[in-house]
């Protein structure tokens, strides 16, 4: 039914078929997510009791859901115990580069958020505000 109610939507009013697709990638990440909370617990691959309850498992998502994030993180680590990533470093850019949807630096990269951690917490705005003049620019 979700075939042809797609095929159908594409030859009748093609202007809805994105937003078909955005609203069935949401549903599958929401459904993934719930998937995956609810067989966390009986997961064996933490190490110990006390890893267990000192890694956050986090759900992240770019704002169509065409990437989808799962960070561990350890919340016994503090801010200054992070190793840095190498810099220069990589960052992964998003988009197709056409009109419709150019490229861009998602916030949500761990990488990207990774350069938070890299200076002091007074230029976090900074680097948010340089990442959305880099993306106005691309």
């Amino acid at each position: 039914m979700e075939i042809f109610l797609s095929r159908s939507l594409l030859i009748i009013y093609p202007v809805l078929k994105p937003l078909m697709n955005k609203i069935k990638r949401k549903e599958r990440y929401n459904a993934f997510k719930q998937a995956f909370i609810s067989l966390s617990d009986k997961m064996e691959f933490w190490k110990s009791v006390d890893d267990k309850l000192n890694i956050e498992v986090r759900f992240t998502a770019s704002d169509d859901c065409t990437l989808a994030f799962i960070d561990f993180l350890d919340t016994k680590k503090t801010r200054d115990s992070f190793q840095k990533p190498p810099l220069p470093m990589t960052i992964l850019v998003g988009g197709t580069g056409s009109f419709a949807k150019p490229f861009h630096i998602t916030r949500h990269d761990p990488l990207t958020r990774a350069v938070n951690y890299c200076i002091e917490e007074s230029s976090n705005l900074m680097w948010d505000m340089f990442l959305a003049n880099l993306n106005s620019r691309l």
